[in-house]
């Protein structure tokens, strides 16, 4: 059974991460993907690389694509866009403003030949771009969003933490364009009318913070003001980023003892409680045998007693959860379905049989460095099924047999490669 983009063809003129995540996704969909890299290849090829041309950052977002070199900056390269824009469905651009056009992929550029084109656009800010804010990977973005900022991390010198394990951002941004590009293609079924789709990191990151990004007026306004001219005030008196961090903290509303969203250190390792209503956090209060007066009538959280107890309450739990191993504690926690797993390092995953075998993990191969164990599908289709493609192209391994397909004989082909268009 086919995917459900079956037959829908995709130019992806993207690198690092966004882009070739979302032109991942829809070949995962079934849709044929054409990923476009000048002759160098793409930077992201190279970060942390495992051979010339190969590295796993890039492997994560570049499956199930066939791969083409092609020198845009060659004025000759424009024959070659011109004849695959053709026929496609998708294209996907990630650059800073105004480099497209230059390259002659701009939309309009592209809309000329194929009227039905739907041209996505990746940028780091949109149209909050300026006064340098132009350019910008996912940790600026972390910082300018306001994420950096209010999740408080400090190392000892009191320099603010970026969130480094994954970038969170980058691939936000990638699902935002599967999803765009498929209301697109959805809207032109309807209406066969192409059209320029514009997304930025920005946006995706401001949607990342999700609750964090809400002003109630009557509430939060004046307070968030006075607030800002406070900080203004704390950077021209020279205060350190920690004591200001430490004046933002002083001014959130946080619950005190806090034992149901969090980490807890077993006998043995680590794990993760979640319970996010009250039911659930009742049945955690029973299974330690500890008791809680957030739940009399009364409680005020602001309080002195309230704050006192919620100290000794989290010191209880922790006390209790150190004592068990975390398979002890797993158990007990499943027993009476509450949310809870073990943390665990992602090297455990690998051979995690019921992660291989429900597909969360899946095996591609690579020409070069044989069979490559990655992260599978996103979504499970009860009629049209996924239709990953189980391989990870070279630099340039498909370019001859496309410019062939596309009707450039031997000869032209040739000349491309003396000329330095394609390698």
């Amino acid at each position: 059974m086919p995917g459900p983009l079956e037959g829908i063809s995709v130019l992806e003129f993207t690198e690092v991460i966004s882009g070739p995540l979302a032109g991942m996704i829809l070949s995962d969909y079934g849709a044929s993907v054409i990923k476009i890299e000048p002759p160098w290849g793409d930077s992201w090829r190279y970060m942390y690389k495992i051979s010339e041309s190969e590295s796993r950052p890039f492997m994560a977002y570049n499956r199930g694509k066939r791969n083409m070199t092609l020198n845009l900056k060659h004025p000759e390269a424009r024959q070659i866009t011109q004849k695959l824009v053709t026929d496609s469905d998708v294209v996907i651009v990630n650059s800073s403003p105004n480099v497209a056009d230059s390259l002659g992929i701009g939309y309009e550029q592209l809309a000329n030949i194929n009227p039905r084109i739907i041209y996505c656009e990746n940028t780091a800010y949109g149209s909050y771009a300026g006064d340098g804010y132009v350019s910008g990977y996912d940790l600026v973005i972390q910082a300018v969003c306001g994420l950096i900022g209010t999740e408080s991390r400090i190392d000892d010198s009191g320099r603010p933490e970026q969130i480094w394990s994954t970038p969170l951002i980058d691939t936000t941004s990638g699902l935002n364009l599967v999803a765009s590009i498929c209301a697109a293609l959805y809207y032109r079924e309807k209406t066969g009318l192409g059209q320029k789709i514009e997304t930025n990191l920005l946006s995706c990151a401001f949607q990342l913070m999700g609750m964090r990004l809400v002003e109630v007026e009557s509430l939060d306004k004046s307070r968030n003001l006075e607030f800002v001219d406070d900080v203004r005030n704390l950077r021209k008196a020279k205060l350190s980023h920690k004591e200001i961090r430490d004046f933002y903290e002083s001014r959130q509303d946080v619950a005190p003892g806090n034992i149901y969203y969090r980490t807890f250190l077993t006998s043995d390792g680590a794990l993760a409680v979640a319970c996010l209503n009250d039911p659930l956090r009742e049945k955690l209060l029973q299974v330690l045998d500890l008791e809680d007066i957030r739940f009399e009538i009364d409680y005020d959280p602001r309080a002195e007693r309230s704050m006192e107890f919620g100290n000794r309450l989290v010191e209880l739990a922790e006390s209790k959860f150190s004592s068990r191993n975390t398979d002890d504690w797993l158990s007990i926690l499943f027993s009476n379905n509450i949310p809870a797993g073990s943390i665990r390092f992602k090297e455990e995953l690998f051979s995690d049989d019921k992660l291989i075998e429900n597909g969360f993990l899946i095996d591609v191969n690579h020409k070069e460095q044989g069979k490559i164990r990655m992260t599978g599908g996103l979504a499970r289709f009860s009629e049209s099924h996924l239709a990953i493609k189980h391989n990870l192209g070279g630099l340039g391994e498909h370019t001859e047999e496309i410019l062939e397909e596309y009707g450039f004989t031997e000869t032209q082909r040739i000349e491309f490669r003396n000329d330095g268009i394609i390698k």
